[in-house]
């Protein structure tokens, strides 16, 4: 029993260890979202949750900075003197980490504090004794930036809380804790701008300060530059091709990235900058005042000072290098120079614009060149040595203008004076679809290259000639119109040409044997031809063709070989005479030379006889025109290979 007694009394102890545990560990835990990196302030808030503590949370919390990512909340405490930090979901605990603030409320503690709060006693009215307004205390005299607003940063701190604080044309766009940010628009010159800001505590106290901001250039020193001078940087490196971008007067990154091709180091003087510019515009210009086929070349050059610097005071020439003349005054206007050129050459010409010290501010280059003699390229696939020979009505000839001139025409014309045309040279040959004379005549065919102003460059004369149409004459000495008869084992014949055409090409072709072709020289041509075997003929065929290969005339002859002994036929057909004789002799009534006698009677019947030779032949004898029937019978197992042999002997007797 007293065991028992023992053992419950134990069991008592240790239910209330772990119910004072329990109930200090639940003390001890925050709600969920609420964030502490302070045991102490880990300990104070787990004994107000317990009810451990009577301390109120809104004179707490104002001793603390509160980091939160409710902007509501933030400021829901700011109303109640609460320093807050806004900040992110992620980086709330970096804040909390880094010492910026000391409690992290968001989440579900967010509701949680805010109902305390508003349940809380207000707390009392700051007392009459504070009568001075916020201290207000600008990190900076004066904010300055290059881009289109500026930030105003300022702490401002008052012992009964600051109820309200603004700035003279700027936004509140940040508060942590006692500091505030203000943006506010610049202004569109680099002067200085005066901004107050003020401030109101609690108690209606309101005390104002002012501070100076200013625009600066994005480059270079940011004294020394005004809106006047920045629009001509702006405009001479938009000259210079540079790409400043719009002439505004504000040098951002435009402006600078364009400086920076300019010249690649730091700008230490803006004024500097703006001479350097004016004297990189200085520019002089060279131009070509003659037509570019006359001998003598005039060149106009002149002078560019946009800035009006001055500081040209001489002009320089020089032709591939050398000095062409003394240096000429520079003076407003333009100046002349001439230069002689042969057909075809060149000149390569420098002008440099010197200042007093013969430095060159500027410098141009151009290049003289004198038109060279334009000549006509006549090609045609019928041209030959100025001649043209074809046999066709018309013909195409390819017309080239070698040097062409500018808006430059080819003209032709022939002995037809209605044929004839002008075209305008555009870099391409030309070609022109040209009339020929009538067959077997001649004619001229005449092109001009003509210049702009219509007079005659450059002439071409061709002759024209129209061929007839080849014609072959064949001779032979047995040509006999379109055949040749002949006994021997060949024949010659002559081949000649009529009207021949330039690459003509004959050909003499029979079947049985290779063609024989030639180019056709001016003379004619033997040409010797197998003859067929005997009594037998072929056709001959004699082409002639142009040098595109059609033919144009053909001439087809029968050449025939005459047998000199008896027909061949005669032999094979007398052989096959005597072979069919031989065949139908023994035949009844085919006899040629039987005699003619009487008839008689039939002969009597004689029956068969049968023999013997040897005993398994037998032998059967028949009365003349009768056959005999013959039944032979083979006994089993025997021979059964029967030859049957018929004899017949007759006679013209009885």
């Amino acid at each position: 029993m007293d065991s028992k007694m023992r053992w419950f009394r134990r069991g008592i102890s240790a239910a209330l260890v772990i119910w004072v545990l329990l109930a200090h560990a639940f003390a001890q835990n925050l709600p969920d979202g609420l964030t502490t990196g302070d045991d102490g302030i880990r300990s104070l808030l787990g004994s107000m949750l317990g009810g451990q503590a009577d301390v109120n949370l809104q004179r707490f919390l104002q001793g603390q900075v509160v980091c939160t990512d409710d902007q509501a909340f933030a400021a829901f405490l700011n109303e109640r003197g609460i320093r807050t930090l806004v900040t992110t979901v992620r980086s709330g605990a970096l804040a909390l980490r880094a010492g910026r603030c000391n409690l992290l409320i968001e989440g579900p503690a967010v509701r949680w504090v805010r109902a305390v709060l508003e349940s809380a006693r207000p707390e009392p009215t700051p007392t009459p004794a504070d009568r001075d307004g916020p201290v207000i205390e600008p990190i900076a005299d004066e904010f300055t930036s290059s881009s289109g607003s500026v930030a105003i940063v300022a702490d401002i701190t008052d012992p009964s809380g600051v109820a309200n604080t603004e700035a003279s044309g700027a936004r509140l766009v940040e508060r942590n804790g006692d500091r505030y940010a203000f943006s506010i628009r610049l202004p569109d010159n680099y002067a200085r701008a005066l901004v107050g800001i003020s401030a109101e505590d609690r108690a209606g106290n309101s005390s104002t300060r002012r501070v100076a901001i200013r625009r600066i250039p994005a480059c270079g020193p940011p004294n020394g530059l005004d809106v006047a001078m920045a629009r001509v940087i702006q405009s001479d490196l938009n000259a210079l091709g540079l790409n400043a971008g719009v002439v505004d007067g504000l040098v951002g990154a435009g402006t600078c990235g364009a400086i920076r091709r300019f010249e690649p180091a730091p700008v230490n003087s803006w004024p500097a900058l703006q001479a350097a510019l004016a004297r990189a515009r200085i520019g002089i210009t060279a131009q070509r005042r003659s037509d570019p086929s006359e001998a003598e070349q005039m060149v106009i050059v002149s002078v560019s000072d946009p800035r009006d610097t001055g500081l040209v005071a001489w002009i320089r020439a020089t032709v591939d290098g050398r000095s062409a003349e003394p240096d000429r005054r520079a003076q407003s206007g333009e100046i002349l120079y001439r230069f002689t050129l042969n057909p075809g050459a060149a000149l390569n010409l420098r002008f440099d614009a010197l200042d007093g010290r013969a430095r060159i501010l500027a410098q141009t280059r151009l290049t003289l060149r004198r038109l060279p003699d334009m000549t006509l390229d006549l090609a045609s696939a019928q041209l030959q040595d100025g001649r043209i020979t074809a046999a066709a009505d018309r013909v195409q000839v390819e017309v080239t203008l070698r040097n062409p001139w500018p808006d430059a025409s080819v003209d032709w014309q022939t002995s037809d004076p209605d044929a004839g045309d002008r075209r305008r040279y555009a870099g391409v040959p030309i070609v022109v679809d040209l009339p020929m004379p009538d067959p077997a005549e001649r004619g001229t065919a005449t092109f001009l290259a003509v210049d702009r102003d219509g007079s005659i460059r450059a002439r071409e004369t061709l002759t024209l000639l129209r061929l007839a149409d080849m014609r072959l004459q064949v001779e032979a000495d047995e040509l006999a119109g379109d055949v040749i008869e002949t006994t021997n084992p060949d024949a010659t014949i002559v081949v000649d040409l009529m009207n021949a055409w330039p690459g003509a090409k004959l050909s003499v072709d029979m079947p049985g044997s290779a063609p024989e072709i030639w180019a056709y020289g001016g003379q004619p041509r033997a040409v010797t031809v197998a003859a067929p075997p005997p009594g037998q003929s072929r056709a001959l065929a004699i082409r002639v063709r142009d040098t595109d290969g059609v033919e144009r005339d053909t001439r087809t002859i029968d050449f025939r070989r005459v047998a000199s002994g008896p027909p061949g036929w005669l032999i094979p057909g007398a052989i096959g005479l005597l072979l069919l004789a031989s065949v139908i002799w023994p035949i009844r009534g085919f006899r040629l030379f039987r005699n003619a006698k009487e008839p008689q009677s039939p002969a009597p019947t004689i029956p068969p006889r049968l023999y013997a030779v040897p005993d398994t032949t037998p032998v059967i004898s028949v009365i003349p025109d009768q056959m005999a029937a013959i039944t032979l019978t083979v006994d089993p197992g025997g021979v059964t290979d029967i030859t049957i042999i018929q004899e017949q002997h007759r006679s013209d007797g009885p």
